[in-house]
This record gives C-alpha cells, structure tokens and sequence, in this order.
C-alpha cells in the first residue's frame, strides 16, 4: 500500500489481527459482541475487514485489555514510529525583561491613578 508519495508499506489487517488475538485469548466472537454491546455476527465481519473504525477499535482495546495500536504502529516505517520532540518557545531574555518591566509598569500606572483619585477628593 503506498502512503502519500514518499512511504509504501504492507497494510495491516485490522481484522486479522482481531481474529488472531481472539484465538489467543480464548473469547469468541459472541463473548466480545457482548462486552461491546454488539452482535456476534458484526464481531464476525470486524475480523474480515481490512481496517476497522478507531473508535470501534478503542472499544475492542478496552474490551480486550490489549492495544492494537500498538500492532498498527510497528507496521509504520521506523522513522515515523519516534514521536518528535515538541520545540519549546524560544523567547530571549531581553524579551522577558521587557515583559516583566511593562507588567511593573502597569501596577504602577495603577497605583499612580489611585493616588491621584485620592488627592483629588481632598
């Protein structure tokens, strides 16, 4: 299967992989059906479909105390398996500065404008 343009990889079979750990685990079809308040028969054609909805699939997660996006994740090419760090802002010191002296600035305007009130009711 060919992601975008840049990334080819072999698709995973969200459905096989249900199947397979189902088998695993000892649970028939029904026996999920029923922790997700779904028929037997939908479970059965969830495992033959090549993907199935995320919310679905975070039901079944949670049902089954496995996370399969784990299995999708590996199948991605290794450089996108890394989350990326997130940058921090940079801001300067100069910039906090000016920040702290205008924030200093501003109690003092109000400061100032009590004062005159004050004065000005004498």
């Amino acid at each position: 299967m060919i992601i975008g343009r840049k990334y080819t990889m072999q698709g995973v079979h969200t459905g096989a992989l249900l199947e397979k750990k189902l088998i695993e685990l000892h649970i028939s079809k029904a026996e999920l059906g029923r922790r997700i308040k779904r028929s037997g028969s939908t479970i059965l054609s969830f495992t033959r479909q090549p993907s199935i909805q995320t919310a679905v699939l975070t039901e079944i997660c949670i049902a089954l105390k496995y996370n399969f996006f784990n299995d999708i994740m590996d199948a991605l090419p290794p450089e996108l398996k890394e989350t990326p760090a997130v940058a921090e802002p940079v801001i300067s010191a100069e910039a906090i500065k000016d920040s702290v002296q205008l924030e200093w600035l501003r109690q003092e305007n109000a400061y100032l404008k009590k004062m005159i009130d004050v004065l000005a009711k004498k």
